[in-house]
């Protein structure tokens, strides 16, 4: 019986060193979505907001990848992006990084980075993130003038409002 016992905690080990990664608790967030018209700078035309969950996950090469479920009208819909110490992947494409804002109050470093996938239009975008908060704002300023801002649960940073006004700010 002893032997046994000794088989089945060596295998418990084993299975349980090879786990390829480690997943962090789901984070409730609320997206954000805003037309920004360059013809009338000033007007907030916010279109829709969503709850969404946030679920990420540490692979062992310390690449974080991010799932975004979004839970409106019974439909399911994911966004997925990850990132890494070379930078950001936006649905499996390399972002190329552009420069870093510091933004609100308590100066949390954002990133921003251009998303711009090969033989595909008008999706250019303009990605701000980091690597504690993820993908905090996607702006796409390939044409549409989409704005994107996410906002976490009990965040009390002004982080998304202060994003707003940055993007605002540079077009005038």
């Amino acid at each position: 019986m002893t032997k046994y016992i000794t088989i089945l905690l060596t295998f418990y080990v084993f299975f349980q060193s090879c786990k390829p990664r480690v997943n962090n608790p789901t984070i409730l967030m609320t997206s954000y979505n805003y037309q920004i018209w360059l013809s009338n700078i000033d007007s907030i035309d916010q279109r829709d907001s969503s709850i969404l969950f946030l679920d990420s996950t540490i692979l062992e090469n310390g690449k974080k990848i991010y799932l975004e479920k979004y839970l409106k009208d019974s439909i399911s819909i994911n966004n997925s992006y990850s990132i890494s110490k070379t930078g950001i992947e936006y649905y499996g494409q390399a972002c190329l990084t552009l420069d870093s804002i510091f933004i609100t109050k308590d100066s949390i470093l954002l990133i921003r980075s251009y998303y711009d996938r090969k033989n595909s239009q008008d999706e250019e975008s303009e990605i701000f993130w980091n690597t504690k908060l993820g993908i905090v704002g996607v702006y796409n300023s390939g044409g549409w003038g989409s704005l994107n801002l996410i906002e976490r649960q009990n965040d009390s940073s002004g982080i998304k409002d202060c994003l707003y006004h940055h993007l605002i700010k540079r077009h005038k």
